[in-house]
């Protein structure tokens, strides 16, 4: 097709012209002869030309089209259809179309399309509606811009600990719509991961940009891959992969530095904390057993909470029972578990008794020489190896190691003072007394001095 042909392509009653040429003759000279008005039938279609779309962006485009000669015909309507289907739309089956009044001979008309969809192909041609009919321009396609994914780069790694570790990266292309998101992500097992593995979300961002993550609750001793990504409305684009090696976990260094023994029923253990290791350290002590040569958490503790590298920590052991071996091991423990010392082995001391002196005794008389009273003396001569709490004499006339809360002894509690006196009294002539002196520890164990024997006199008859 060539000219007019080219430019417009008619439905309606374009079709029927031809057909009717021979009755239109005859309906002139039938109504001429009558009187009447002939009625004008078109003998051409206006002339459409579609136009050339322009400022085609992802979602929207421009067309200008004409009515370059209306050919005499009312045109109640004008403007362009369009369809992603359809090769030929039409005014009245479409995906889109404006509309235009027209008025005059030519006209010159301008569509905005919008609301299309990105990288698409489109069909478009111009319309004029007269009457019944329809004319189009000749079809024309255009297509859409495509959606272009952001651009990016991983650029590094650093702050490699046992669960965590900082990455980096840049976008260098937003791409052609805004974007809604960025930040890296990561997998152990997928060598090229996505989004829709563990990932950071750091929002939109605008512009070529450098930009950090920080990865967390990482596995010790693994080895992830990594890539930074960037999302836009045309979807995610991914930087180059890079490979993050977390540390392994390494237990605290501990040491037991002295011990000392106070006492039968106490250890006195001081401990060092060389080295936390890979984690904090959220607890040490020391761990003992009088059975087990390598004592654990499992058996008795003490623990002095946690603390940072190098530390110092101290501990009593108390309760313990006299002249008894245990095996005692200083510990720490982080996330990476408990580590212990070098256990050692420690006996508490055996219980050494108190000492008191023989009592000393002096006699005076009383009435007539018939009765005596006694003044002694004593002394303890050792504590031991734990406090002395009491001490005094016990005596009798009947038991010859008398000993105290007896039946037929008597005692004296003395508290303080050294020597220590007391008086017996009444001492009938004849009379023989065995006197102790006594001594009790903390422990509630009571000594007792050698006997003293003294047999009180009668005057001569």
């Amino acid at each position: 097709m060539k000219g007019e042909e080219m430019k417009s392509v008619c439905e309606g009653e374009k079709s029927l012209v031809p057909a009717l040429l021979p009755f239109r003759l005859f309906w002139i000279m039938l109504v001429s002869f009558c009187g009447c008005t002939v009625p004008e039938y078109p003998l051409s279609v206006p002339e459409i030309e579609t136009g050339t779309p322009r400022e085609v962006t992802l979602v929207s485009a421009v067309i200008e089209g004409a009515i370059t000669e209306s050919k005499g015909n009312t045109i109640t309507e004008t403007g362009h259809c369009w369809s992603s289907s359809d090769q030929v739309p039409e005014a009245d089956k479409n995906e889109g179309k404006t509309s235009f009044s027209f008025t005059g001979n030519k006209q010159v008309f301008i569509s905005e399309l919008s609301g299309l969809s990105a990288g698409r192909t489109y069909y478009i041609r111009a319309y004029a509606r007269y009457g019944t009919s329809v004319c189009y321009g000749e079809a024309t396609a255009f297509q859409t811009t495509a959606l272009r994914i952001p651009a990016v780069t991983t650029t590094g790694k650093r702050d490699e600990s046992t669960t965590s570790a900082v990455v980096s990266g840049r976008i260098t292309d937003t791409g052609n719509t805004p974007l809604s998101q960025h930040g890296h992500c990561w997998s152990s097992v997928n060598p090229l991961p996505t989004t829709l593995d563990s990932k950071t979300e750091s929002g939109a961002a605008s512009g070529p940009v450098d930009f950090n993550s920080e990865m967390t609750g990482l596995s010790p001793n693994t080895t992830y891959y990594v890539r930074a990504y960037a999302v836009n409305q045309g979807g995610a684009g991914y930087g180059n992969v890079i490979t993050v090696q977390t540390r392994a976990l390494t237990l605290p260094v501990v040491r037991l530095n002295d011990y000392a023994r106070p006492d039968p029923y106490t250890i006195r253990l001081n401990g060092y904390l060389e080295s936390i290791g890979s984690a904090p350290v959220t607890e040490m002590g020391f761990v003992y057993s009088d059975s087990r040569e390598q004592p654990t958490l499992s058996d008795v503790r003490v623990s002095r909470g946690g603390a940072a590298a190098p530390a110092t920590f101290d501990a009593l052991l108390n309760g313990l029972q006299p002249n008894t071996a245990y095996y005692i091991r200083a510990f720490a423990t982080s996330a990476a578990g408990t580590a212990y010392s070098a256990p050692i082995k420690v006996t508490t001391l055996a219980i050494v008794l108190p000492a008191v002196s023989t009592p000393v005794t002096n006699l005076y008389a009383v009435g007539l020489n018939t009765t005596y009273n006694l003044y002694v003396t004593s002394s303890v001569t050792s504590s031991g190896n734990l406090p002395v709490t009491f001490y005094g004499f016990v005596w009798s006339t009947t038991q010859t190691e008398p000993q105290r809360l007896t039946a037929g002894t008597t005692q004296s509690l003395i508290v303080a003072g050294q020597p220590f006196r007391s008086d017996i009294t009444g001492v009938a002539c004849g009379t023989t007394v065995y006197i102790r002196a006594w001594a009790i520890n903390s422990a509630g164990t009571v000594v007792y001095s050698p006997v003293r024997t003294f047999l009180a006199g009668c005057p001569p008859k």
